[in-house]
C-alpha cells in the first residue's frame, strides 16, 4: 500500500503528560451543523478519560435529572455557555473521580462541528447536594459535577496559562512528539473493539510508524497487538504530517483499556 500521507488542516491541543490531541481550524459555533468533511460526535476529555457528550435541559433553580447510567456520558446543561456545566451519572467510578484526576489535568470540550474549548483542572471539592451555585455564569470556565443523595462532587477547570516563551525547555532534536486524536470508538462484534484515530507528527524530523509502536494495554498490564491496521504499516510521517488510522483489537476483559502509540497513551472506557 502507498505510504501517501493525508494532510489535513488541524490545530493540535495538549493532552496530559505532554500528550496532545488535535482540533480543527473551523471557527463556527458549536450549535451549527457539522461541516464537510464532517466531524465526529462531540466528546469531553478530562485527563486520560473520555466521555461522549449529550445535552440536557434545566429548569431554573433546580438540577437536571441525570440518567443513572452510562458512566461514560457527559450531559451538557443547556444554557451554560460561559461556564460550561456538565453532569455525570452517579456511578461508583464517577463519584470517585477525585481519586483519579489531579490539578493541572487537561479538560477539553470537542464540539460536533470541530471547534473545541480547552481548560486545565483547577479544583475538586465535595459540596452539599442541591447547591445550584455550580451553574453560575458570571465567570468563564468548565464545571463537571456528580451528584448523589447526600453530596455533589464538583470539578472545576479554567483556561490554561501559557508560560512565557523564554521559560520553555526545548525538546531534543531527535525527540518523537506525536499528537493523538480519537475520532471514533466502536465494537464491531462481541469479540473485537475498534479505534478510528488521527496521528500527527509534531517532531522536528520524519518518523516511521510500525506495528510494534501500537498496542492495547489491558487491566493486568499486558500489551496486546492489533488484529488489523488500516492503512498497512510501516508509514513514514514527515514533520506536520497527519495519518488517519483504523485499529482493531481483540476485546479485553473488563470495561476499560489503554491505547498506546509510541509513548502516548489514552485510556478508554467501553
Amino acid at each position: 500500500m502507498s505510504n501517501k500521507i493525508y494532510r489535513l488542516c488541524l490545530v493540535l491541543i495538549t493532552l496530559s503528560l505532554g500528550v496532545t490531541a488535535c482540533q480543527s481550524l473551523f471557527s463556527e459555533s458549536h450549535i451549527t451543523p457539522a461541516p464537510t468533511p464532517g466531524c465526529v460526535k462531540p466528546f469531553l476529555t478530562v485527563g486520560t478519560l473520555l466521555f461522549d457528550i449529550d445535552s440536557i435541559p434545566r429548569e431554573a433553580n433546580s438540577f437536571p435529572e441525570i440518567p443513572a447510567k452510562p458512566q461514560d456520558m457527559a450531559y451538557w446543561v443547556e444554557g451554560t455557555n460561559v461556564n460550561f456545566v456538565f453532569g455525570l451519572s452517579p456511578t461508583k467510578e464517577n463519584l470517585s473521580l477525585n481519586t483519579v484526576l489531579k490539578t493541572g489535568d487537561l479538560m477539553v470540550i470537542n464540539w460536533a462541528d470541530c471547534t473545541n474549548e480547552r481548560y486545565v483542572l483547577k479544583s475538586m471539592e465535595t459540596v452539599k447536594a442541591g447547591d445550584t451555585s455550580i451553574f453560575d455564569q458570571t465567570t468563564g470556565g468548565i464545571t463537571i459535577y456528580v451528584q448523589d443523595e447526600a453530596s455533589t462532587l464538583v470539578i472545576r477547570g479554567e483556561r490554561p496559562i501559557v508560560p512565557p516563551a523564554e521559560t520553555s525547555t526545548p525538546l531534543p532534536a531527535d525527540a518523537i512528539l506525536v499528537d493523538l486524536q480519537i475520532l471514533e470508538f466502536t465494537e464491531p462484534n462481541d469479540q473485537t473493539i475498534q479505534f478510528r484515530i488521527m496521528l500527527t507528527n509534531q517532531s522536528a524530523r520524519a518518523i516511521t510508524l510500525t506495528e510494534d509502536d501500537i498496542a492495547l494495554i489491558t487491566a493486568n498490564g499486558s500489551e496486546v497487538s492489533p488484529q488489523s491496521i488500516e492503512p498497512v504499516l510501516p508509514q513514514e510521517l514527515s514533520p506536520g504530517d497527519i495519518l488517519p488510522l483504523t485499529l482493531t483489537f481483540p476485546k479485553p476483559e473488563g470495561n476499560s483499556a489503554v491505547l498506546r502509540i509510541f509513548d502516548v497513551t489514552f485510556e478508554y472506557y467501553f
